[in-house]
């Protein structure tokens, strides 16, 4: 039985899971230059600058992207252990890359650099944050895919 969809969404949701550990942006405000990875920005709390320690509070929503992965790991790990993979994982896991790649996009598009105001916001994402959203399109992906099979094999075959 394969669970091809299955391999690619856990390789994916691991390779997300690890870019949480990276630097996803470097904020520069004025003088003052904060790097933040995924983790900082889910759970928050006392940040280095090149200037003081910044007190940040955690994004509830980055931390559901965070716990995506660890459910579709989940997911892949228990249809493992099962020795098939069914229809609903593939919900799941279609599920799950598909809501973390909406909070990423969010995310994204609301932490652009700003040049309007008396001093320049300049955001510069790095490879912890595109690493992430390339490990949530290979969830998604395999949650595709491991619809596609599951529906492939409920065909029933006339002969």
């Amino acid at each position: 039985m394969s669970i091809r969809g299955h391999s690619i969404s856990f390789s994916g949701a691991l390779v997300s899971l690890i870019c949480f550990f990276l630097p996803w942006m470097t904020v520069s405000c004025g003088q003052k230059v904060t790097t933040l990875t995924g983790i900082q920005l889910a759970l928050g709390g006392t940040i280095p600058t090149n200037m003081e320690p910044e007190k940040r509070n955690g994004d509830i929503f980055i931390l559901l992207a965070l716990l995506a992965a660890v459910a579709a790991i989940v997911v892949v790990i228990l249809a493992w252990r099962r020795g098939a993979a069914s229809r609903t994982d593939g919900y799941w896991l279609l599920g799950l890359g598909g809501l973390a790649l909406l909070i990423l996009a969010g995310k994204f598009a609301s932490n652009q650099t700003d040049t309007s105001g008396d001093v320049d916001v300049i955001v510069q994402y790095h490879a912890g944050f595109w690493g992430a959203v390339l490990g949530y399109v290979l969830v998604f992906v395999g949650g595709v895919i491991s619809l596609l099979q599951s529906r492939n094999r409920a065909k029933p075959t006339l002969t």
